[in-house]
């Protein structure tokens, strides 16, 4: 479905906000991942690197990793916004980002900045999701 190339601009805004070197990016099938490192998908390997892991399933984008080594820096929002660009540019009309500890708030006040619904997973995590079809706060 995509190439690494499709991703380039992503890794330059990536590396230059996060002062960091990635590695290509990998598109294995429809997966992607966009890391510092060659990381597993456990979660607590990637804290404190930039580890970002996405795929693509019919008309949907699924961020199961967004983590970055430096917070505040307004890396995530650049993130958010390029995803939801290259989605409307490629008829993607669903974004979610699965997976999100419940005491992540800075992920949680990220996903309403851009309008993100959050859907209760369990008791630690929960999922979120932006559907770009339908009237929301991003759609422009």
């Amino acid at each position: 479905m995509f190439s690494e190339n499709d991703f380039i601009e992503l890794c330059n805004i990536i590396s230059d906000s996060q002062e960091v070197r990635l590695y290509q990016p990998k598109v294995t099938g429809n997966d992607v991942r966009i890391s510092q490192a060659d990381r597993t998908n456990n979660i607590l390997e990637a804290e404190g690197t930039v580890d970002i892991v996405f795929r693509f399933h019919n008309e949907e984008l699924i961020i199961s990793n967004l983590f970055l080594k430096h917070k505040g820096r307004g890396t995530g929002s650049l993130i958010i916004e390029w995803f939801v660009s290259f989605c409307k540019n490629n008829n993607i009309k669903k974004i979610f980002i699965r997976i999100v500890k419940k005491d992540n708030i800075i992920m949680d006040k990220l996903c309403k900045k851009f309008g993100f619904r959050r859907v209760d997973n369990d008791k630690d995590f929960n999922d979120y999701i932006l559907e770009l079809s339908k009237g929301n706060a991003f759609n422009r």
